[in-house]
């Protein structure tokens, strides 16, 4: 906030001003630019799902899970199959 450090934040900032970065977190989305750009595609995604009629999943579900990199010979080979799901188009 401001340029400090987090715990310069915690000692400096008082209980009703962390409420409202809360507020405006809750109302707007994250601080980071990189967070709101991963919000604004998910966004982006799930629309374009429901408007293919594939109506099961939340704009959270297109989120990228920060923290876990799996292997790449972990990660398993994109079928036509995957694809058509994870775009929701239906045959």
């Amino acid at each position: 906030m401001g340029g400090n450090t987090v715990r310069e934040a915690k000692e400096c900032l008082t209980q009703s001003e962390l409420k409202a970065w809360q507020q405006y977190r809750a109302e707007f989305g994250p601080l980071n630019i990189g967070r709101r750009i991963d919000y604004a595609i998910a966004r982006l995604i799930f629309v374009t799902r429901l408007c293919h009629g594939n109506k099961g999943a939340k704009p959270e579900d297109f989120l990228p899970s920060y923290g876990s990199t799996p292997d790449k010979d972990d990660e398993p080979e994109l079928t036509p199959e995957m694809f058509h799901r994870m775009f929701g188009e239906n045959d």
